[in-house]
């Protein structure tokens, strides 16, 4: 549990670590690529995932990299296969851009790629080459379609949850200590949320309690922070109560194994930022920052 205490900065890290080698995130990166270079070429027909196709740096680097999980997919004839297979390239972001405008979310493409597929790992493509467009093969095009109908789950005290492919998690608005916020229950292994759920409901029978908590928890946390580096011209210090009576409850997500982040909108504190306290159940509130669209979409 809470494995986001110990994350990689990720994206906006140094692609060197301060003892001059390379972050281990960047050296799993090179190894992959080393990898998937010396892979044979393939063609491939791939649906495309619900998140369609992304890029991002490291600072220092000077290329960018986009990735693209696919959710089905197929070797020249061969069967379909189901398991999520991930495209890489490297290049300069315009270069990627042209690419990421192709892979669409659920479009069924044909591309030449450098496929690897190790044992016990998830498969990955070196992209050479989009071919174009599949509209011939029948199987990809009904998962294409398969995968974009709703799905739900009813649930006797909550109600009715609409799942979200994109962030695999199930998701509903409902009443919060007066007002509304989004739950957000995300999906284990197996694609289930009844241990999401049953924290959830821990949490919503005392909503009461546990808007105060956190809003107290935020305060003590980050009023300095508002103090010394976000008062207007002419606006006097806060205090913690203070602090405390301006944020709001705007969603609250809940992992598969506890843990929960609390998204508050900020009442103006931090110029629009989000503010987002995490905890769970059982051990309470651990830490709380302020953030500017970061961290998992809780819209």
């Amino acid at each position: 549990m809470f494995d986001w205490l110990k994350r990689q900065p990720g994206v906006t890290s140094s692609a060197a670590t301060a003892g001059g080698g390379l972050d281990p995130l960047v050296a799993r990166s090179e190894q992959l690529y080393e990898r998937m270079t010396g892979a044979e070429e393939a063609d491939l027909t791939v649906v495309v995932g619900p998140s369609g196709a992304s890029s991002a740096t490291f600072r220092g680097q000077a290329f960018w990299t986009m990735t693209c999980a696919v959710i089905g997919w197929r070797v020249g004839q061969r069967p379909m296969e189901r398991r999520r297979l991930m495209i890489r390239r490297r290049g300069q972001r315009g270069e990627l851009d042209a690419f990421r405008s192709q892979l669409k979310p659920y479009s069924v493409f044909r591309i030449k790629a450098r496929l690897l597929d190790e044992p016990d790992s998830e498969p990955q493509a070196l992209l050479e080459q989009v071919l174009g467009e599949e509209t011939g093969d029948a199987e990809l095009a009904a998962l294409a379609h398969e995968q974009q109908q709703p799905v739900f789950h009813d649930d006797a005290d909550l109600g009715r949850f609409e799942f979200d492919r994109r962030l695999n998690w199930y998701s509903r608005s409902l009443p919060w200590d007066g007002s509304t916020a989004k739950l957000n229950l995300t999906a284990d292994d197996k694609g289930q949320i009844s241990s999401a759920l049953n924290v959830a409901k821990e949490l919503w029978k005392a909503q009461a309690a546990w808007s105060e908590k956190v809003g107290k928890f935020a305060a003590a946390q980050l009023v300095s922070l508002k103090n010394d580096s976000w008062l207007d011209s002419g606006e006097a210090p806060l205090t913690e109560s203070d602090f405390a009576g301006k944020v709001q409850m705007e969603s609250v997500i809940v992992d598969p194994d506890g843990a929960c982040e609390f998204w508050l909108k900020d009442g103006g504190l931090f110029a629009g930022h989000s503010i987002l306290v995490r905890g769970s159940v059982s051990d309470g509130l651990l830490d709380a920052d302020c953030r500017l669209n970061q961290g998992r979409d809780t819209r």
